[in-house]
């Protein structure tokens, strides 16, 4: 990361000459970017382990007033309903 953040190199560059993927040596120089402006350019190490806690923690977890599904289950037939006028005959 240094040497994209201190030295001016470009990513492709350092990732090529390290023999490194190039999404991984972005993603690490935005996170070390994030620590070094205290967050003003991406979240911080402790924001990115606050964020993957919640979203564990939520995984799984439904509206209270949603019905939980199984996995592979699903709504198979719809309740019919029937239209009635004001005389009680069907519309």
């Amino acid at each position: 990361m240094r040497l994209v953040l201190d030295e001016d190199q470009t990513v492709g560059a350092v990732a090529r000459d390290l023999d490194l993927t190039l999404s991984a040596l972005a993603l690490w120089v935005r996170q070390a970017q994030a620590e070094r402006t205290k967050g003003k350019s991406g979240l911080m190490r402790e924001e990115r382990e606050e964020l993957a806690r919640v979203r564990k923690k939520t995984v799984g977890s439904t509206c209270c007033c949603m019905p939980r599904l199984r996995a592979g289950a699903g709504i198979t037939a719809v309740p019919a309903f029937t239209m009635t006028s004001s005389s009680g005959a069907s519309v």
